[in-house]
């Protein structure tokens, strides 16, 4: 049963009681079997919409109550972030969450990566391919027939399942071969493909990856869930005309009206739902909304001083009136806990003057600044830079929540590291040892990334070994190793 709070604004008139008659009548009169025995499903989303009174239980203990009365039953909510959660399963009376923590789990949302998009734009590489019909080829497998030019539909599929035990094993065995191995045989996959199904020029897998990548800059994953899968359905060109505001067609809505509609839903969460999280102020909500509005304008891709963003710079060029504490603990912090940002210190620095701040989705800063498909493909190339350094960064958070526990204190933590005129964009941690990978989104600077990020293991190996850490190579290891730029580099 799927109950969307948000859409129907009936179940926020006495929830408690509405949210349970529902379910009761699911569990009563529609479920096919006993409740009790019978496994079952509730969807609730949205369901910090149920503003919780500090003076009453909140949802947590309707909740809590719904699971103890039918062990069958299984409950699935969403809510704003991670920390309202939890603090309404939270019972203060008893100083305890109100279900064992064997009984619940919260996992963070997040929208789509380029993967996801990819096989979404091109069905081929997560293993659909009309034409050939790959699901014959499951079939044929299945019932063990020979059938002559079957091949197995996960030669199709690009995984990332691969590439991720060969960068854990590259980490933990000192062996950055692994991740040579891997891309290789990527590359190995793409040819494959292209023999089957490719026509040369731009009808090649790697042409439509490029495809992709240049809409995915444009879309992030929040507007890339909203675009209608009809859309996908249509020629490439007609998709395209899409992306740029200039299809002709019956739509009701193009794509300038759904990325409005995303930014609108977006700012509207900012102001809303930020106070939930006890961190702002109501009336200070808006600060909120400016400072991500300048994360999204700016992107900025290098360390600044936190006094270009506050009232005490000295000067009539700044964004919030507050103290440094406040702008890190608070602002910055509730933007993170939505996803929408996220900000980091430079390796290493216990005292920092300085920050870096990446947005988690470029498609929201396009929304805001008016971006259609034209624009990317037309950009400057410094626009082009930001943008795919915004998506690297994200993609970098995502593999170290991917590396590490979630209750690992490294889990979505990327700092940078810069030294004079080198600078290493990203350090994710695994396994307790920094990672450091150099961006080159020009392809003009190789050896410059190269230098900084040996130069950055060649100071760490310097340091007294910790238990924590494994052994880093040096400048001269990394140049043997240039090829894959194994851990040390990502580039497009």
């Amino acid at each position: 049963m799927y109950l969307p709070l948000d859409a129907d604004p009936a179940f926020q008139l006495r929830p408690e009681r509405q949210i349970k008659d529902v379910v009761d009548y699911f569990s009563d009169e529609i479920l096919d079997g006993d409740p009790d025995e019978t496994r079952h499903y509730v969807f609730i989303d949205d369901i910090h919409t149920l503003a919780s009174d500090p003076d009453e239980s909140g949802w947590g203990e309707l909740i809590s109550e719904l699971l103890e009365e039918t062990p069958a039953r299984k409950i699935v909510v969403t809510g704003i972030a991670e920390e309202t959660v939890e603090r309404e399963l939270y019972d203060p009376e008893r100083d305890q969450m109100r279900l064992p923590p064997q009984q619940y789990d919260i996992e963070t949302v997040i929208p789509p990566k380029f993967r996801d998009y990819l096989q979404r734009r091109f069905p081929i590489f997560e293993g659909a391919d009309p034409d050939r019909r790959v699901d014959i080829d499951y079939s044929a497998q299945l019932r063990g027939d020979s059938i002559e030019d079957v091949h197995d539909p996960d030669t199709y599929r690009l995984s990332g399942s691969d590439l991720r035990r060969s960068f854990q094993g590259a980490i933990t065995e000192d062996d950055p071969e692994q991740v040579v191995a891997a891309l290789t045989r990527y590359e190995e996959q793409l040819s494959e493909i292209d023999d089957w199904v490719g026509t040369g020029e731009t009808n090649s897998p790697r042409e439509w990856i490029t495809t992709a990548l240049e809409e995915y800059l444009l879309l992030g994953g929040y507007l890339s869930l909203r675009i209608e899968d009809d859309i996908f359905d249509r020629p490439d060109r007609e998709i395209r005309a899409y992306l740029r505001n200039t299809a002709q067609s019956s739509d009701s809505s193009g794509f300038s009206s759904v990325a409005t509609d995303v930014l609108d839903e977006t700012l509207g969460t900012i102001h809303e739902q930020a106070p939930a999280f006890d961190s702002i102020r109501p009336h200070r909500t808006r600060d909120l909304g400016r400072l991500y509005s300048w994360a999204a304008h700016t992107m900025e891709t290098e360390p600044f001083e936190y006094d270009e963003l506050l009232g005490d710079s000295g000067t009539d060029d700044w964004i919030l009136d507050v103290d440094r504490r406040t702008l890190r603990n608070k602002y910055f912090d509730t933007l993170e806990q939505m996803v929408l940002l996220t900000f980091s210190d430079g390796y290493g620095n216990k005292k920092p003057r300085e920050l870096r701040v990446a947005l988690r989705d470029a498609g929201l800063a396009n929304a805001l600044c008016w971006r259609d498909l034209a624009d990317i493909t037309t950009a400057d190339a410094e626009l082009r830079s930001r943008l795919e350094y915004m998506v690297a960064f994200d993609h970098i958070m995502r593999l170290s929540y991917n590396f590490n526990h979630r209750h690992d204190p490294n889990a979505g933590v990327v700092n940078y590291w810069k030294r004079d005129d080198q600078f290493v964009e990203f350090i994710p941690k695994v396994a307790g040892a920094p990672i450091p990978i150099g961006l080159d989104t020009t392809g003009e600077e190789l050896d410059k990334k190269v230098a900084a990020v040996g130069e950055f293991l060649d100071r760490q190996s310097a340091l007294p070994t910790r238990n924590s850490t494994i052994s880093f190579g040096t400048n001269q290891r990394l140049e043997n190793h240039r090829r894959g730029q194994l851990a040390a580099q990502t580039s497009y």
